[in-house]
């Protein structure tokens, strides 16, 4: 072994190391593992491979035909076997794991998004599909979900433009925001719906992200009249509304409404439905939580220290993804309504 082979296996070891002494969860949850790892005929001998070499070809381990093309991504450290520095998960334990990837029901796309950046195992993607499609929950409430209804501009920064919505739910009412941006989504339960209550959770709101430079909301009663007017004015944001006839420029808020209700109607514990949307990685591949706050968010499912650094995404390539999607959108939305421009008018004198 030469010197530079032992410097980067020392390099290798000390990065591994670092990852697995801060991995964001509960020691029993650790013992677990490695127990599970040691007792998995197939884990082991991976385990036992990546110490010991792999041999010159795949046929020599049949067992390991499904990790062999991986091999170069696999390491062994204090117990645990990572692939990168995503855990890799013996199969006692992948059932568990994929109920906490479908914490919040959310569609098979999502979960795909979350296990890239926490967890591996053959298969996972493939199990994951059909994991969601199988989904009871799911499918009480699948339904086919347009496109957004109008499509939206692209804010400079996150919290500039923000949704506003009331929707009702089992009897109760709730106060939707998103941001334009992130489509991070803030929630409040409404115990009384006048104008006063919905500022004071937007105050509320506001002080934990700041204040927006617009707040786009429909013409209901909660948002019109002087008392909306004023908090405007003292807060300094513009304040828009749709068009009656035309709710559709809310459009934003009325996706997100259509999301959130779909993920609370399957949630037993809904803090944890709000937590797994906030903390899901968009097609842009950032989550809501991480184009706001510039970090992820720790979940239940396993996730190493690393990848939970404030980072703040690249701005050229989220806003080139965004311009992407927000175009895409648009062709969807106009495709599936069969919509087009309208052609110039044509003036014509009388006689």
């Amino acid at each position: 072994m030469t010197a530079n082979d032992t410097e980067l296996m020392e390099s290798t070891n000390i990065y591994v190391d670092c990852i697995v002494n801060n991995l964001p969860v509960s020691p029993t949850f650790m013992d677990t593992l490695k127990a599970q790892l040691e007792a998995d005929s197939v884990c082991s001998r991976v385990m036992k491979m990546c110490a010991d070499g792999w041999p010159d070809h795949a046929q020599q381990e049949p067992l390991l035909k499904h990790f062999w093309p991986e091999q170069a991504t696999l390491t062994v450290q204090d117990g645990l076997l990572l692939k990168d520095t995503r855990l890799v998960i013996p199969a006692a334990m992948r059932n568990d794991v994929l109920d906490r990837l479908h914490e919040g029901h959310q569609g098979v796309v999502k979960c795909k998004a979350r296990a890239r950046q926490t967890v591996w195992w053959p298969g996972l993607g493939h199990q994951i599909t059909e994991m969601v499609l199988k989904c009871r929950t799911c499918l009480q409430e699948r339904r086919n979900h347009s496109e957004p209804l109008m499509p939206s501009d692209c804010p400079e920064h996150p919290w500039q433009k923000l949704g506003a919505d009331l929707f009702e739910l089992g009897g109760k009412t709730y106060l939707l925001v998103v941001d334009y941006l992130s489509r991070y989504v803030e929630l409040a339960l409404l115990t009384h719906t006048k104008c006063n209550d919905v500022i004071n959770h937007l105050k509320s709101m506001f002080a934990r992200h700041g204040i927006p430079e617009v707040l786009m909301s429909d013409n209901g009663p909660q948002f019109s009249g002087q008392a909306f007017d004023s908090f405007a004015s003292a807060y300094g944001f513009k304040h828009l509304t749709s068009s009656p006839k035309f709710p559709q420029s809310n459009g934003e808020a009325e996706r997100a409404v259509q999301t959130i209700k779909g993920l609370l109607k399957k949630a037993t514990d809904p803090y944890m439905a709000l937590l797994a949307y906030r903390a899901t990685p968009l097609q842009n591949g950032y989550s809501p939580a991480q184009l706001l706050m510039g970090r992820r968010l720790r979940t239940t499912v396993p996730t190493h220290s690393s990848e939970l650094q404030p980072a703040l995404p690249d701005r050229s390539t989220l806003f080139q993804k965004e311009r992407e999607k927000r175009t895409s959108d648009a062709a969807n939305f106009n495709r599936r309504h069969r919509s087009k421009p309208l052609s110039s008018l044509q003036v014509r004198r009388c006689g």
